[in-house]
């Protein structure tokens, strides 16, 4: 679908290169007359020259109190008017710990990222806007896709009751007369020191996402405006689902409702995708009205499962016990 800006003004920020310059460069390559600004002249310049279309240049720091003022005025002065505004500008002068930043980097911060689109965008309103509604574009780079990453590394006590059961050399239960296994111990203290080991789950777990996000807005009417958005998320598990106990059966005398009895360490968080549709209707000086509808689909929500014990499984379990037996037996 071919888009034909003919006769619309534009202006945008940080556009000497970057997401800026690409915005601009397509906008003049629509038809739009584009005003191209951000703080280096020479930038500027070599900007403009690779482009095709109506541009000019206007260069500022789109931080300083009156940069939007001029930047406007300086606009319509140019080409007689603005239809599109581009909040584009930004900067990150600081990297590191939050408490670390200074003052001077802090305010620059919000100067030029929060700051400058609102008076910008106050400025397009008083010189253009208010006689004839346009267009005002934000650029952001944190609602669009973030990533999350959780590692999880946790130990729990561990209840099985086999500890307390002699065994040979090879790590083989020793029966009694009876069939059943003989006990190290009959004295109840001893037997829960035996069989219950304080750390003896060990847990590990990573979660690494991403997450997409989609938000958009048209104004029906200047004073009528309908949005809709779609985000992903996620609900990580709290600590109790992913570390603590782990009670195991009774391997030589199963029964039917014989259970290992465990939170899972291989959880998966839950996900959802969320979708949102709203309508917004401005009051002047008055305030709005707003209608939303909310909708959100989730998958693997946490529950209980109960899988069937296979040979396989039995005979790992098997294996492990007797490691835990004989390292207790060498404390």
């Amino acid at each position: 679908m071919e888009i034909t800006l003919d006769g619309k003004v534009a202006l945008v920020s940080g556009a000497s290169k970057g997401i800026g310059k690409a915005i601009a460069a397509t906008l003049a390559a629509s038809g739009a007359k584009v005003m191209l600004n951000s703080r280096k002249q020479d930038q500027l310049e070599a900007a403009a020259a690779e482009m095709t279309g109506e541009v000019d240049i206007f260069a500022c720091n789109a931080g300083d109190d009156d940069a939007g003022e001029r930047a406007v005025t300086a606009t319509v002065e140019r080409f007689g008017g603005l239809d599109i505004l581009v909040n584009n500008a930004a900067t990150n002068p600081y990297f590191g710990a939050t408490l670390g930043v200074d003052a001077a980097r802090y305010d620059k911060t919000f100067q030029v990222n929060l700051k400058a689109p609102l008076f910008w965008s106050h400025a397009a309103w008083e010189h253009a806007f208010k006689d004839r509604p346009g267009t005002i574009i934000n650029i952001a780079s944190v609602g669009g896709l973030r990533a999350e990453q959780t590692n999880i590394k946790a130990e729990g006590p561990l209840t099985d009751p086999t500890l307390n059961f002699q065994r040979d050399a090879n790590g083989k239960i020793i029966l009694g007369a009876n069939g059943r296994p003989t006990n190290l111990s009959t004295d109840p203290v001893v037997i829960a020191r035996n069989t219950n080991v304080v750390l003896g789950t060990h847990v590990k777990k990573e979660y690494l996402r991403w997450f997409p996000s989609i938000n958009a807005s048209y104004n029906l009417r200047e004073n009528l405006v309908a949005r809709a958005a779609w985000h992903s998320s996620i609900g990580r598990p709290n600590f109790a689902q992913y570390s603590g106990a782990i009670t195991l059966p009774d391997f030589e005398n199963p029964t039917p409702t014989s259970r290992i009895v465990l939170n899972n360490a291989a959880i998966k968080p839950w996900s959802a995708h969320t979708t949102t549709l709203a309508l917004e209707y401005y009051f002047q000086r008055v305030g709005l009205v707003s209608v939303t509808a909310h909708r959100r689909e989730f998958k693997n929500f946490f529950g209980t499962t109960l899988l069937p014990a296979t040979p396989e499984a039995a005979a790992a379990e098997a294996e492990q016990r007797a490691k835990r037996y004989f390292r207790r037996q060498d404390r």
